[in-house]
């Protein structure tokens, strides 16, 4: 299990009949879906909004544009947007939007929704989805289908909760909810049984305010993980150094003319995690309800710094006052290792850069690596580059235009590693790794460079690999799009090919059949010895376990 340990920021900004502070933001800590993963593998909502919001001549106010998109998060809190195949999630003009007196209409979207963060996530829907007329702020709703994983694994989506994970193989995991979309029973390709029960159980030996029981079986019974919660300023939740803040005194960048707000930002928590043995991981936060301290159960610690996007700011991005968009951006600044959770061990600072401007923007993340007496080690610089221009983007003004705002409105498309630089600091010896990528973020070349004095030297090799680009592992019902078929690796300076790796899937024949296997506990019985689109490799003799 995974939960996300960060609090959630998002800013609603409300346009109010004050001619003089025509808009007021508020800060949004619940998150936009209606509700979270907690303890399941993710949720996966729609979002739908309009544009240009118009009055039309019988005074109604009416969408020139439309948008829907879906997203899924990941039980960390991570985000990846989705979006529709047919048209790359294009603003949606609606045709006579003053008269056409309809509540939604069909943008053409499809049923295929595909991810462009560079996972190469697949959803199909049940059934399509129209956009919908919301002039009045953004429609979040439910939805139910198929989330296919680049590795072949499939999340059947209901009603926006996980209902099982089924792997390539028909093995399956299975998940319950209470009437709180709160996952309550989990059911293993095993056939065992995890549960989980909620706040108001008595913890024994926990000064916390309430805890989490989640029940597994063990080998001589039941065993029970122990999660406490509690507010952030509740005794010991926060770091060391760090003090209750109000909201105001958070994001000052927000509330410019506001000086003061009563009462501070108390967010709920998670402060602990304690095992079987009694063991525990203590959580710590900071001001603004982010990560600061983990304390492992062998008594050393892990302390992490936040700084806002816009260093040295509060990571408020926009104008309070204004109709344009805003947002909060904040980024982890340094990480922190103590052995014995009070002498440093080790440091890394990190900081990072945004080229906008352009259909395809460009981010630098830097990594400053630190010894126990805070002397520099080695600098990283990781260069990332979209896969290119998001076909409608700036094909017109308005709400197609995508670069305004230094880049900012341009929808991400495939984002990719393209390089890497380490720089030694002893010596100031510099070496680099170049990389190339397919149309699903498949990394397709590697060239790996030589330390050199100031500058990466020679070329030392360049691995190549290509991949299964047709037939049915594409299907986006199967969406198997991670098959290397071919590695070669070149020598540097020669060009010569001095490793050479050729990977056969499904294979199956007289020497190479699969063989059923009867009464294996939560397998899908469709994944029998007639499935084979399951990227199987097969050893060169004997029959494989199905399932």
């Amino acid at each position: 299990m995974v939960v996300r340990v960060t609090s959630q920021y998002g800013v609603v900004k409300y346009q109010s009949s004050d001619s003089e502070n025509p808009y007021y933001p508020v800060l949004d800590t619940g998150g936009w879906a209606r509700w979270q993963p907690g303890y399941g593998p993710g949720t996966l909502f729609g979002r739908e909004s309009t544009a240009s919001i118009i009055p039309c001549s019988n005074g109604a106010l009416t969408a020139e544009y439309s948008l829907g998109r879906l997203t899924f998060t990941a039980p960390n809190g991570s985000e990846t947007e989705l979006r529709d195949t047919n048209t790359d999630g294009k603003p949606y003009a609606v045709p006579n939007y003053c008269t056409t007196n309809a509540s939604n209409w069909d943008a053409g979207r499809g049923v295929v929704f595909a991810s462009k963060d560079g996972s190469a996530m697949v959803f199909v829907l049940d059934t399509a989805v129209n956009d919908f007329d919301s002039s009045y702020g953004v429609r979040v709703f439910t939805v139910s289908g198929y989330l296919h994983f680049a590795d072949g694994t499939t999340y059947r989506i209901d009603n926006s909760n996980v209902s099982f994970i089924r792997d390539q193989n028909g093995n399956q995991i299975t998940f319950w909810y209470n009437s709180n979309n709160q996952v309550t029973q989990i059911l293993d390709q095993n056939g065992r049984t995890t549960t989980v029960s909620y706040a108001g159980n008595s913890c024994a030996g926990s000064p916390q305010s309430w805890c989490d029981v989640i029940t597994y079986p063990g080998a001589t019974g039941p065993r029970n993980i122990e999660v406490g919660s509690d507010y952030l300023t509740g005794p010991g939740v926060l770091r060391s150094g760090y003090s209750p803040q109000t909201i105001v005194q958070l994001f000052p960048e927000m509330w410019p003319n506001q000086p003061s707000q009563p009462g501070p930002f108390a967010p709920t928590e998670y402060s602990y995690v304690r095992f079987p043995d009694n063991s525990a991981f203590q959580l710590q936060y900071d001001s603004y309800g982010e990560i600061a301290r983990v304390v492992l159960p062998t008594g050393g610690a892990i302390e992490y710094d936040w700084i806002g996007f816009d260093s040295p700011g509060d990571g408020f991005w926009g104008n309070s006052t204004d109709s344009g968009p805003v947002m909060i951006d904040r980024v982890v600044a340094a990480r922190r290792e103590y052995s014995d959770g009070r002498n440093l061990s080790s440091a890394k600072s990190f900081s990072y850069s945004y080229a906008g401007g352009s259909d395809s923007p460009t981010q630098t993340t830097t990594e400053m690596a630190q010894d126990a007496q805070g002397r520099t080690l080695q600098q990283i610089i990781n260069n990332w580059q979209q896969a290119g221009p998001v076909a409608w983007c700036n094909s017109g003004g308005g709400v197609y235009s995508c670069s305004a705002g230094n880049g900012a409105g341009v929808p991400e498309n495939n984002p990719r590693l393209s390089s890497v630089v380490t720089t030694l600091n002893d010596t100031g010896q510099v070496s680099q790794t170049a990389y190339g990528y397919d149309q699903f973020n498949n990394e397709t070349d590697r060239y790996e460079y030589d330390y050199g004095a100031g500058a990466p030297g020679a070329l030392l090799r360049h691995t190549a690999t290509n991949y299964h680009a047709e037939g049915p592992y594409l299907d986006p019902n199967v969406n198997l799009v991670r098959l290397p078929f071919e590695t070669r690796v070149l020598d540097g300076s020669s060009g010569q090919q001095v490793a050479y790796t050729l990977r056969l899937y499904d294979e199956v024949d007289a020497d190479h059949s699969l063989s059923d296997t009867p009464g294996i506990a939560q397998h899908d019985g469709a994944y029998n010895t007639g499935y084979n689109i399951r990227a199987a490799t097969l050893p060169p003799c004997g029959a494989p376990r199905m399932g």
